[in-house]
């Protein structure tokens, strides 16, 4: 059986107090991660060598734009550009101003189902409006966010095959600021009753990434978490 490519958000990191380049440092001693999403960046970030170089490990990398606006382009390109094995950027649609997405933007984008505090885009039909406008850009699928709406999986999949799935976090302990609601795909140590069979979406390429907060210092959590993916999807 294919491994399911896993990827990791540097912002899983938000208790740690390190810098991105020690958060890739940390994670280079981790196996069976195959990507990186980087995350809780500012807009206009310059990489240093040696995190071009940490990046370089990995075959699919993204980063996690959030907003967008036409003073981001610029940045956009130097990412595209300097980060090795780069596939695109997500990007929160109610977060984006639309008419500054132009041609070159739009092939790397890619939009993300929201949440339930979001004022927007978390209906399978605002994102086939959305995708029909932009039909370069790229999905990704937040199973979590999909679940916390009340939208069964099934309803999106008649959308585009999305080429990222965000497992989300859960961890009321970690992330007392944002709490969200459970569901049964939410990580914190994995719910007991994770449905082993949810993704419809598993073909080659397609990049699972894991969005929860670590606890701090706790490379067990960590790993738990990895093996359950590496074992059961």
């Amino acid at each position: 059986m294919q491994q399911p490519i896993i990827s990791i958000g540097t912002g899983n990191f938000f208790y740690w107090n390190l810098s991105l380049v020690q958060k890739l440092r940390y994670l280079q001693n981790i196996e069976d991660i195959s990507g990186i999403e980087i995350s809780c960046v500012p807009h206009g970030t310059k990489f240093s060598s040696e995190e071009i170089s940490l990046l370089a490990k990995y075959s699919y990398n993204t980063l996690h734009l959030w907003k967008f606006d036409a003073t981001d382009k610029e940045w956009m390109m130097y990412c595209k550009n300097i980060i090795p094995n780069f596939r695109h950027f997500v990007v929160h649609p109610d977060a984006a101003n639309l008419d500054d997405i132009d041609s070159e933007t739009e092939e790397c984008l890619s939009f993300e189902n929201m949440d339930p505090r979001k004022v927007a885009y978390q209906k399978p039909e605002e994102m086939e409006v959305l995708f029909n406008r932009f039909p370069k850009a790229k999905f990704t699928f937040d199973i979590n966010h999909a679940e916390e709406n009340n939208i069964p999986r099934i309803e999106f999949q008649s959308l585009k095959n999305p080429e990222q799935l965000h497992f989300s976090t859960v961890n009321h302990n970690f992330y007392p600021e944002f709490p969200e609601i459970d569901t049964s795909h939410a990580l914190a140590h994995l719910n007991p009753n994770f449905d082993k069979n949810i993704i419809p979406w598993i073909w080659i390429d397609t990049i699972i990434t894991l969005e929860w907060v670590f606890p701090v210092d706790n490379q067990s959590f960590i790993l738990n978490e990895l093996n359950y993916i590496k074992n059961n999807i």
